[in-house]
């Protein structure tokens, strides 16, 4: 008698261990869910901002270097010169292909308010459209 009240027992446990691990494998599995949406929420939002930023950008001057720059995160990045100062110009998201495009010794024109970048180079004109691509990280 003892001895199947003790089976009894252990299989009760073991029927309650089981219905835990399936209860912290659900929240588990909800936490993570949760932390991904977040993340995709996070990305999109950090997208829409860069974009605002980047449309109030006012840039001028003669294209310095570009280069990826190691210590911002690997970006590519242009200096520019205008007057007397060199600004540092994080090239965010582009799928226009300016920075593949632009040179040393180009002119770099970007009016506030406008996702348009002109390049002066010689005698030729060209345009760019830097434009995040925002909706990709959207639920």
């Amino acid at each position: 008698m003892e001895n199947s009240n003790h089976n009894m027992v252990l299989m009760m446990a073991k029927k309650y261990w089981l219905l835990i691990l399936k209860i912290i494998f659900v929240i588990g599995l909800i936490n993570a869910v949760r932390f991904l949406a977040s993340n995709y929420e996070s990305k999109y939002q950090v997208c829409l901002e860069r974009k605002v930023n980047w449309k109030q950008t006012i840039l001028r001057g003669k294209v310095m270097s570009k280069y990826i720059d190691s210590s911002n995160h690997l970006l590519p990045t242009i200096d520019l010169l205008y007057g007397k100062k060199l600004n540092k110009i994080a090239i965010v998201w582009d799928e226009s292909g300016l920075f593949d495009f632009v040179s040393k010794g180009d002119s770099l024109q970007k009016g506030e308010n406008t996702l348009k970048v002109t390049i002066y180079r010689d005698k030729s004109v060209f345009y760019f459209h830097i434009d995040p691509n925002c909706e990709q990280y959207k639920n």
